[in-house]
This record gives C-alpha cells, sequence and structure tokens, in this order.
C-alpha cells in the first residue's frame, strides 16, 4: 500500500525527500547527477528567496517502507499570472508507477484548492529562476547543461491525470555547416551594427552577474510566471556560470550612447564532466571534473537578453540609415557564432529553449540537425 506523508511532519520525512531528488535520478543516463548539499538548500529558507514570501508543502510517497516518489506544492505570490490565482507543482520524482503520481498528484491538488489557486503549473519548483518544464522528446541524447532533464514517463503521467500541455520550448542543434551559413546570412547586420555607432565587450568574469541582471530583469519581466530577483539572488543561484562560460564567445552590447542594452553567454557543454563528479564536491571530484573537463564537442547559447527599448531603437535606426531594420538578436547569433566556428573542437551550437511561439526560434532551425521539445503543463480546478 502507498502511504503519502507531508514532509513538515518530521525532519526524517524531509530527509527522505531531499535523498530521493538526489538517489533516484540516478536511474536514468540522460539525468545530470545531482548534489544532496544543493538538493538540501532549496529547502533551507535563509538560502532560497522564495520562502521570503512563499508558501510551501511536501510530500513523499512510500511503500513497503521504502520512498517511491515525492513532489511539493507551492504558491509565489512575486509571479506574474493573467488568470487568476495559480499554485505550482514541482520537485517531483516517481517510480514508474502511475498510482503513486496519482496519489502524490491528488495531495498537492487538493491542498492548493484549499489555498484558493484556480489552476496549477507544473512542473515548476519555486520559480522561474528555478527548475521547471518538462523534456518531451528526444530522451535519447545526452544531456546537455542547463536543460531540463526528466524520465520519458513524467509528463504522459501528468497528461494522464488532466494537465494539459499549456506552453512549449524548442532547443535546436546546429552542427558546423549551419553555423557557417547562419554566421555568413547574419555579416551584413553585423556590418550596420558597427556603422550605426553600437559595440560588443567581450565578457569577463569581473562583475558578470552584476551586468547581466539589470537585462535580464528588463528582458523577461513581460513573460507568464515572471518574478522579479534581486542581484544578490540572482548571484545565489547562478554564481557559478563566470567560471563555466566561454570568454570568447560571451559578450555585452552597448549602443551608441555607451550604455549596457545586451548581452550573451556561451557555455560550452560540460556535461560529461559535471557527471564524473557524480553529484559530489569533495576534492576528489573537483579533479574528476578537472580531468574530464575537455570532453565536449558543444557550445551552448546558454542565455542572453536585450531592452526591448534598445530592441526598437536598433530597428528604426536601422530603417532611417539604411532602409533596414538592425536586429540586435542577429548581431549576437553572428557575434557569437563567428569566435565559436574559431575552434575545431566544437561540431555543434546548441540554441537552448526557445519559447516556440518567439519569432526568432527559427534562425536556427531550419539549419538543425536535432530539435529538441520540452512543456509546462496546467490543470484548471
Amino acid at each position: 500500500m502507498i502511504h503519502i506523508k507531508p514532509i513538515s511532519d518530521s525532519p526524517d520525512l524531509q530527509e527522505q525527500f531531499i535523498r530521493f531528488g538526489v538517489e533516484f535520478p540516478k536511474n536514468f543516463p540522460y539525468i545530470m547527477p545531482r548534489g544532496y548539499a544543493a538538493e538540501a538548500a532549496l529547502l533551507q529558507p535563509d538560502k532560497n528567496f522564495f520562502f521570503k514570501t512563499g508558501t510551501f508543502q511536501g510530500w513523499v510517497a512510500s511503500e513497503g517502507g521504502r520512498v517511491v516518489g515525492r513532489i511539493a506544492a507551492m504558491i509565489n505570490p512575486g509571479m506574474h499570472f493573467e488568470k487568476g490565482p495559480a499554485g505550482l507543482v514541482g520537485l517531483y520524482e516517481a517510480a514508474s508507477d502511475y498510482e503513486v503520481t496519482r496519489l502524490l498528484l491528488d495531495t498537492a491538488v487538493a491542498f492548493l484548492k484549499e489555498q484558493g489557486c484556480t489552476y496549477i503549473w507544473g512542473p515548476i519548483a519555486f520559480s522561474i529562476w528555478h527548475s521547471y518544464r518538462f523534456k518531451t522528446d528526444c530522451w535519447e541524447y545526452p544531456p546537455f547543461m542547463g536543460e531540463p532533464q526528466n524520465p520519458p514517463y513524467y509528463p504522459g503521467f501528468f497528461q494522464k491525470y488532466g494537465f494539459a500541455l499549456s506552453e512549449q520550448w524548442e532547443s535546436t542543434l546546429v552542427g558546423r555547416d549551419g553555423m557557417r551559413k547562419l554566421c555568413d546570412s547574419h555579416r551584413e547586420q553585423y556590418e550596420l551594427f558597427q556603422k550605426l555607432g553600437y559595440r560588443e565587450e567581450t565578457a569577463n568574469s569581473e562583475g558578470l552577474i552584476e551586468k547581466c541582471w539589470e537585462l535580464i530583469v528588463e528582458t523577461y519581466k513581460g513573460f507568464p510566471g515572471f518574478s522579479y530577483l534581486s542581484c544578490q539572488e540572482l548571484m545565489t543561484l547562478y554564481g557559478d556560470i563566470p567560471y563555466l562560460m566561454e570568454r570568447n564567445g560571451s559578450f555585452f552590447f552597448k549602443d551608441p550612447q555607451g550604455d549596457y542594452v545586451g548581452f550573451v553567454l556561451v557555455l560550452n557543454n560540460r556535461a560529461k564532466a559535471v557527471r564524473a563528479m557524480n553529484g559530489r564536491t569533495d576534492m576528489l571530484a573537483k579533479l574528476r571534473f578537472k580531468l574530464n573537463a575537455g570532453s565536449y564537442d558543444t557550445a551552448i547559447f546558454y542565455q542572453g537578453g536585450i531592452r526591448f527599448s534598445a530592441l526598437r531603437h536598433a530597428q528604426r535606426a536601422g530603417r532611417q540609415d539604411s532602409g533596414t531594420p538592425l536586429s540586435l538578436g542577429m548581431v549576437i547569433l553572428y557575434l557569437a557564432l563567428r569566435e565559436i566556428l574559431k575552434s575545431d573542437r566544437i561540431s555543434y551550437m546548441l540554441l537552448p529553449l526557445m519559447r516556440s511561439d518567439a519569432p526568432n526560434r527559427n534562425w536556427a532551425k531550419e539549419k538543425s540537425v536535432k530539435t529538441m521539445h520540452y512543456g509546462m503543463f496546467e490543470l484548471n480546478l
């Protein structure tokens, strides 16, 4: 018999919740290992800014004395929703027995109904700055850093329960020939960029997160599910990024007045090195990372952002000067690709997690060797 227990009842149940989140994904070769300290920090109010204002409850499912699943229900009052009060379900892991998932979702849904929620998004843990979305195809591919990873049956179980796909994202993998064609097709945009007085600046680790923070908030503030976070909170979540990025392919962009208006950060896909650590952070694990750090062949357009006002201004300036709107997004792609192509090591470029209704998702799609899909699911109450 399956038992569902709230982790607020005892420290031991909270420990089971954390341990299951670390150990269960190890059963799947396409999921990156999780570290215990990072997983435990998600439930610690002094390390997770969600707990300043959010509502949280977590549960574990056990059968025959062993944990077979977990889930959490959350309400984030800072998130931007368009249809009324929304609840979140996330931190979900479960064995491949639908009954486990059904009981976990029954419990989480009942809790969120009691809190007055009218619909639920999932999977999403705390906010869009944490992990969210299910991967919905292409599980045969090895994991890419920053991509959602889950067993194939997870989205099917949510749909069987009654969740419907509400938002979709695409990640596009492009080979060297496609990269060259994309780079060549955007060269004229870069020449117009220079002519109009815009300039690029190679990114470095000094003050990187601080420079990105304002641009990120400006770029994403209108997105469904957006919630504001401070620069310090961004540092807490993404402070390791400066040590993982490809410096030569990462840039900031300045307008003719010298103000920062955009950026792109490119990472080398060191997933193999991260997997070699097996979720640990001791000296031996760090040595394993270092020994495997050179084993990558894919560059990832990890993150970018452009001020909306700068996008519009660049388009107008281009039309006025040359009759052609200037696309800062195309310039970002050109510059990063130009640097990536200088390395013989890189065979692929990943343009990750573009919303399926975003016009720029098609820039690389026609030249892709693979397109992977990810979804957010919604349940009306």
